[in-house]
């Protein structure tokens, strides 16, 4: 589990509850809520000191951060699953799926101070089924944190999705250890072989924050990874414009540029979080935009692409097959001018 030191919004002591819980379950939630408590302030960019130029970048990560945030910290705080959706409602349509991701973390969190509590199960086989890709998502974000075997952990759960959860895993890492993982280019030892894989595709997307969605500032520090990672970077960084957004049309076509040979793996994060906002039902104009860009398909026929390349099983090397097909359909779209990761089992 990675040290990260004061920067860890987990880390504190025990605020005062301001009134004794009726309940021991709702003292204890409420403790727990105090105490792991996400302070907006680890959300902003001049705290994780990440480098943007654009005041609307900043402003857009700021912005997912905070719903990020609200969600994480309402499941945190709550009893029933109900309390959690209750708070989710007040998030817009267009960013509840951040409100969704920071949800299901923080009941993932919540779920293993209470052995027998199960409210990410519930909620990610109920009210949050449409936003399940954000959610597994968010239980990365949960594993990047707690004292477990995010391998382990995951072998329970029977869906081929809930890989993402590594892809969380990478993406907390970058997002608030981005001078280890990023400058440093480490990963830690359980997320090696296939599992690295997964992990880099996250840490791409977390790029698409530290970097300020620079498309040259991305460009170069991809480059500067082992080429066998350089893929499922590009990858995340396909997932983040598309479904984070941000920034106009011709930075996105200075993106789809400057990813070069790496354009098919670009593409296959585009046609995931293409799919993740089509599945949700909120498919909004800056991934719609993103898909014409890089695919020239409307969302609807990139997310297609998603579930046509879909294989059976739900073990590791099935995820892995998934995304090599998306790219090699991607590859075709895109006149099949793009390298193939050929070191991506």
């Amino acid at each position: 589990m990675s040290d990260h030191s004061s920067s860890n919004p987990m880390n504190g002591a025990p605020m005062a509850l301001t009134r004794l819980e009726k309940s021991p379950k709702r003292y204890w939630t409420a403790l727990w809520a105090r105490v792991l408590h996400l302070d907006l302030r680890e959300t902003q960019v001049s705290t994780r000191e990440f480098t943007v130029d654009d005041p609307q970048v900043t402003a857009r990560i700021e912005q997912i951060g905070a719903c990020f945030a609200h969600g994480f910290n309402s499941a945190m705080s709550s009893v029933e699953l109900a309390e959690t959706l209750h708070a989710l409602q007040t998030v817009s349509n267009e960013d509840c799926g951040f409100a969704f991701e920071g949800a299901a973390m923080g009941l993932a969190v919540a779920d293993s101070f209470q052995p027998r509590r199960r409210l990410f199960e519930a909620f990610i086989d109920g009210p949050g089924h449409h936003h399940e890709y954000m959610a597994w998502v968010g239980l990365g974000w949960a594993l990047a944190r707690l004292p477990v075997s995010a391998l382990w952990s995951l072998r329970r759960h029977r869906s081929l999705n809930k890989w993402l959860a590594l892809d969380g895993f990478g993406f907390h890492e970058g997002y608030f250890g981005w001078r280890k993982s990023i400058l440093n280019q480490r990963r830690p030892r359980s997320m090696q072989g296939l599992a690295g894989h997964v992990f880099d595709q996250g840490l791409g997307r977390s790029l698409w924050f530290v970097l300020g969605a620079s498309p040259a500032r991305i460009a170069t520090t991809i480059a500067s990874f082992q080429s066998n990672r350089q893929a499922d970077l590009w990858s995340g960084v396909g997932l983040a414009a598309t479904y984070a957004g941000g920034v106009a049309e011709n930075h996105l076509k200075r993106l789809l540029n400057s990813s070069g040979s790496y354009a098919n793996a670009l593409a296959q994060g585009v046609v995931f979080a293409a799919e993740a906002r089509r599945r949700a039902g909120n498919p909004v104009h800056h991934s719609e935009l993103a898909c014409k860009v890089v695919l020239a398909l409307p969302l609807r026929l990139t997310a297609d692409l998603a579930t046509r390349c879909k294989p059976e099983g739900d073990d590791l090397s099935s995820y892995q097959e998934w995304r090599r097909r998306i790219q090699l359909e991607c590859a075709t779209i895109l006149g099949n001018r793009c390298h193939t990761n050929r070191e991506q089992p």
